[in-house]
């Protein structure tokens, strides 16, 4: 699976965004606090879903971390490209998930595809659930500073992607 662009509508601090990536490595790079990890949430989410922990800690909540201020909606869409063909992963969520709506879209003939689990797209695409995508493809922000452990981790998931 590769992620060619992103149209962010509305997540976290971000609004009417559009990114898009290059076939190989890609790094989001920038000052502190201008969405970098946003960008990484969005992809993660997008894949997934939002975690399911029913907690008002706005830390532990992704619906409540990502929620835009002035939307009511997170809205988006992740363009992939699999096996020689091209999706649109469509995705919204509201302030509860009976608001939430997915649809993975055929980029070519701009149907819906209904083969594929829209609620996780990223484990049909990947092939893993999202445990493991986030114990494994999923590098979390660093932090002030690197230390050995996580060097090694980076090492460890470079080197699996790749294999």
């Amino acid at each position: 699976m590769i992620i060619y662009k992103i149209n962010i509508i509305s997540f976290a601090g971000i609004k009417n965004k559009v990114i898009e990536f290059d076939e190989k490595i890609n790094i989001i790079y920038g000052e502190n606090e201008k969405g970098k990890s946003s960008i990484e949430n969005f992809i993660r989410i997008f894949l997934y879903g939002l975690n399911s922990k029913r907690t008002k800690d706005i830390k532990e909540n992704d619906r409540l971390r990502f929620m835009p201020l002035d939307e009511e909606k997170i809205r988006g869409e992740l363009y992939i490209s699999y096996e020689n063909r091209k999706y649109i992963i469509k995705r919204t969520f509201g302030k509860t998930k009976k608001e939430d709506s997915s649809e993975i879209i055929d980029a070519e003939t701009g149907e819906e595809v209904k083969t594929i689990p829209k609620e996780e797209p990223g484990r049909y695409f990947l092939n893993v659930n999202s445990a493991t995508f986030n114990k494994t493809l999923f590098i979390r922000q660093l932090g002030v500073s690197i230390t050995k452990d996580k060097e090694e981790e980076i090492i460890d998931k470079a080197a699996n992607l790749l294999d």
